[in-house]
């Protein structure tokens, strides 16, 4: 700074440099040599070509400046951040420099400028602005934003009574929202000087912008230049805003309300798209996916269930204690079948063969879902005797019993077969449902003989199976 220490006794008034090469601590040098002078301009501009890096000058440090000095200019300086004592100061040009990412959390003046009149952040790449950034500077009267990247007005301007030029030209500004114009409108109804400038702004006629077209023609005697401000539609045409009609903003809403109609249409579409596609593969795993879902739900109650049915039957066979079973085999039957079961199925098994069976019109818990007794009688028994019979065929619990005990087989009982087919009726293979003809092709079952002597071998069968499967458990 040896080029201004000459001047700091003197009674210089205005001082220009450009185009010199500027230390860090330029600023605080410039400042302090300049205290004592009369200086009420300071110039320090176009020097981003003299210097190969970025300028920052030293935040939260109070550097005293000249009481005299009430135009500071300090444009095209590569400055990005910047924090100045504005007591003074009523001009401030700070326009050409890199301070967009600064500005959106702090501000440029350490103090609080109370009498700054004018302000210029021309061409900063400011995208959003710190919202109290002009809060507290009641005497400006210009501020200059053009040449930035805002595309809104979200920054408090409730104070700025005084202020007559708000510029916003050259700004990627689309369509302001309501907040936004809100923020306007209390400021125009405060300052009836204040004009407005969105000149270069690349207004959108869409029916998002609707509103705010609508906003500019009434307050289009506030806005400098309105008669060059244009909007573009989708088709890529562009047409002036003073030439917008009633008639095309009906069409702009007409435009709308289709595209909403039809973004309702599409999305219901997929929704019943996605409806229909969960509904068969829901339908072409119903069995899987409803024995999960019993499952779980049955978990929560199966210790309760479990040890209250051991209380209420205890097995004589001494290997029950260790197979943690409370039945021997759970039989599903349709009720048409029910004199069979008492008759044949618990005089043989159980009064004869020393096993312990649950039978649904016996040993289900009254009051809770039939689906859970269901579960829990499967998953509390060693096998599940099915009864097959046409009645049992065309019974809905029934055939949920028998899916319920196969998918036992599948996903708790690792792979073995807890199923015991009994075929107490005759029948020929097309009579069978699909999945229990399946069954039949890949596991045996057996045929109730009905005749004294084959009766005998029949029972003695069942009750070897079940006592074989207590026998591997062990």
């Amino acid at each position: 700074m040896e080029i201004v220490l000459p001047l700091s006794k003197t009674t210089i008034e205005i001082l220009r440099m450009n185009n010199v090469y500027l230390e860090y601590s330029w600023w605080e040098n410039v400042n302090t040599l300049l205290l004592a002078t009369s200086i009420r301009e300071l110039h320090i501009t176009n020097n981003e070509n003299c210097v190969d890096r970025r300028v920052s000058i030293p935040l939260k440090r109070f550097i005293p400046a000249p009481v005299s000095l009430q135009r500071l200019d300090l444009s095209n300086n590569n400055i990005d951040q910047i924090s100045l004592n504005l007591t003074y100061v009523k001009f401030l040009n700070l326009s050409g420099n890199l301070l967009g990412h600064f500005l959106e959390e702090y501000s440029y003046a350490l103090n609080e400028p109370r009498i700054l009149e004018f302000v210029c952040l021309s061409n900063n790449s400011i995208k959003h602005i710190f919202s109290k950034l002009f809060v507290r500077q009641p005497k400006l009267q210009n501020i200059d934003l053009s040449f930035n990247k805002l595309a809104d007005v979200s920054f408090d301007l409730s104070q700025l009574v005084d202020l007559e030029i708000l510029n916003l030209s050259s700004n990627t500004i689309r369509y302001l929202d309501d907040w936004s114009m809100q923020n306007i409108d209390r400021l125009l109804e405060i300052s009836r000087s204040l004009r407005v400038d969105f000149s270069n702004n690349k207004f959108l006629c869409n029916c998002y912008s609707i509103r705010f077209l609508n906003w500019t023609l009434r307050s289009r005697n506030r806005f400098v230049n309105f008669d060059t401000y244009k909007c573009t539609f989708h088709n890529g045409s562009s047409l002036e805003l003073k030439s917008l009609r009633k008639g095309i903003l009906i069409d702009l809403q007409r435009d709308c309300l289709n595209y909403s109609i039809s973004i309702i249409i599409t999305c219901s579409a997929m929704f019943v798209f996605i409806a229909i596609l969960l509904m068969i593969t829901f339908y072409r795993h119903r069995q899987k996916v409803r024995f999960m879902f019993y499952t779980l739900r049955g978990r929560l109650h199966f210790l309760y269930y479990k040890t209250k049915l051991k209380n209420r039957f205890r097995s004589t066979n001494p290997s029950e204690n260790n197979l943690d079973y409370i039945y021997d085999a759970f039989v599903s039957y349709s009720d048409e079948d029910r004199a069979f079961v008492l008759n044949e199925c618990i005089e043989n098994l159980e009064n004869d063969g020393n096993l312990k069976l649950c039978l649904h019109h016996r040993d289900f818990v009254p009051g809770h879902d039939i689906t859970d007794n269901i579960i829990h009688a499967i998953e509390s028994s060693r096998k599940t005797i099915c009864i097959i019979t046409r009645s049992f065929l065309q019974s809905y619990y029934c055939m949920f019993e028998f899916n319920m005990a196969r998918m036992e087989s599948i996903h708790s009982r690792n792979g073995k077969n807890v199923l015991f087919l009994v075929f107490y009726e005759q029948f020929l293979p097309e009579e069978l449902p699909l999945v229990l003809y399946e069954v039949i092709q890949k596991q045996t079952y057996i045929e109730f003989p009905n005749d004294e002597h084959g009766n005998r071998i029949f029972w003695e069968k069942i009750k070897d199976g079940i006592f074989a499967e207590a026998s591997w458990k062990q």
